[in-house]
């Protein structure tokens, strides 16, 4: 409850009635809600294609879908001819939705 002077005070159910024909008000009480923060939007390759076969790990990672193991296994299994050796050799991956930003330049 809150005394006409603006003090807050806590009363029980019982003496509530009186308090309220002195002047008191009641006050609801205060939800807080979280904010949840928007996930990440995904990495994007601004500076072009990736070439596959002469690209850093770090690139290969920074694709989506593309965790580290998946960028160790095409690097260790370099040289790609083109998205089919990819899907062979890494099948684990969905190239063919990330196959616009690759290219098998060696």
């Amino acid at each position: 409850m809150q005394a006409p002077d603006g003090t807050g005070y806590l009363v029980p159910m019982p003496e509530r009635d009186a308090y309220l024909r002195r002047g008191y008000r009641v006050i609801e009480p205060q939800v807080k809600t979280a904010v949840i923060p928007a996930p990440a939007p995904a990495p994007v390759v601004t500076s072009g294609l990736v070439a596959v076969n002469k690209c850093s790990l770090k690139e290969l990672v920074d694709l989506p879908q593309l965790g580290a193991a998946a960028a160790k296994k095409v690097v260790n299994l370099r040289p790609h001819q083109d998205i089919a050796s990819l899907i062979e050799k890494v099948p684990s991956i969905d190239w063919v939705s990330i196959a616009d930003r690759l290219s098998f330049e060696e």
